[in-house]
């Protein structure tokens, strides 16, 4: 190929993304805003997202001693180095049984109507205890759990910060619902990291004036 020729297909390489720009509207329009996201996950009206719920529910989410041998919590399913999975074919358990299903990942379920691959939970809350009761999973039994977390002073201090309650009050006893309301939010969070990253990438396509994917 003539050096002419090279400079002219070179140069229609260049300028080809600008002419994609021509033909795609950057700016979405009102139709498609109806599809974004809100900011916020939704959330319940009794369990309104709060710096020490969060924090409460990330402890809960990483701590293995909520399992039944202490060595396992919900991070090895749910991976935030795996997009919030763990990049299994299906997912492991107890005694890391293999299990029958893949380990969902928990970026963006703080949006979903329904929870679980058959959608038998409907919140995030309504989930909350599953894993740690089921024999396949963390298999926990929940007196236990509650007697080791009623002595904990950690988790009392926590509990009472998430509950709006000063330390020199007399501690709270922890039960279910303690858990059903804080873990959710670590959940609720997960999604934002990624959902970042992906706007930010679709702005760079638009900048080079490629068409949103």
């Amino acid at each position: 190929m003539r050096l002419h020729q090279i400079i002219a297909v070179t140069a229609t390489l260049f300028f080809l993304p600008s002419s994609f720009a021509a033909d795609y509207a950057m700016s979405p329009t009102q139709a498609d805003k109806k599809w974004l996201l809100p900011k916020t996950p939704p959330y319940p009206a009794d369990n309104k997202p709060t710096a020490a719920r969060v924090e409460l529910g990330k402890m809960l989410f990483f701590d293995p001693r909520l399992s039944s041998e202490g060595n396992m919590s919900c991070a090895p399913c749910h991976n935030p180095a795996f997009s919030w999975t763990d990049s299994l074919p299906t997912g492991k358990g107890f005694h890391s049984k293999v299990l029958g299903r893949a380990s969902p990942t928990v970026v963006n379920t703080g949006y979903n109507t329904i929870q679980m691959w058959d959608g038998r939970k409907a919140s995030l809350e309504d989930q909350a205890m599953g894993p740690m009761q089921s024999s396949d999973e963390m298999a926990m039994n929940l007196e236990t759990l509650f007697t080791w977390l009623n002595s904990n002073p950690t988790y009392q201090q926590k509990i009472c910060q998430s509950l709006s309650r000063r330390r020199n009050r007399p501690t709270v006893r922890i039960q279910g619902d303690c858990r059903i309301r804080a873990y959710p939010h670590q959940q609720r969070l997960a999604f934002r990291p990624l959902v970042e990253r992906q706007q930010k990438s679709l702005e760079q396509r638009a900048d080079i004036g490629f068409p949103p994917v």
